[in-house]
């Protein structure tokens, strides 16, 4: 099997359905047990992380990652042919104002 991502000790709907994906692709998938990414697969060539805020804060130095914030509307800003759909950016705020008046 190839090298595949690991993901966090907290498997979010998210998670699950990327590690689905990945082992439907023939992908090796690492589910992380505690908050460490194992020595024998840390910069092992091909792997991947799939992680929340803390999870990814406690393992980028092990598997030698440096961490990116994206901006706040990057989804807003991939082309149509891309996402194929219109995104528009919002706070959390608009987001939760126009869910109550649906």
């Amino acid at each position: 099997m190839r090298p595949g991502p690991s993901s966090s000790p907290r498997v979010t709907g998210t998670g699950y359905a990327l590690t689905d994906a990945a082992r439907r692709r023939g992908l090796h998938v690492e589910v992380v047990r505690d908050w460490r990414k194992p020595v024998e697969s840390r910069r092992a060539a091909g792997t991947s992380l799939y992680a929340g805020l803390l999870f990814a804060d406690a393992v980028a130095g092990d598997v030698g990652l440096g961490l990116l914030e994206a901006l706040a509307d990057w989804l807003a800003r991939l082309p149509y042919k891309l996402t194929g759909r219109e995104v528009e950016p919002h706070s959390p705020r608009q987001g939760r104002c126009a869910v109550r008046r649906s």
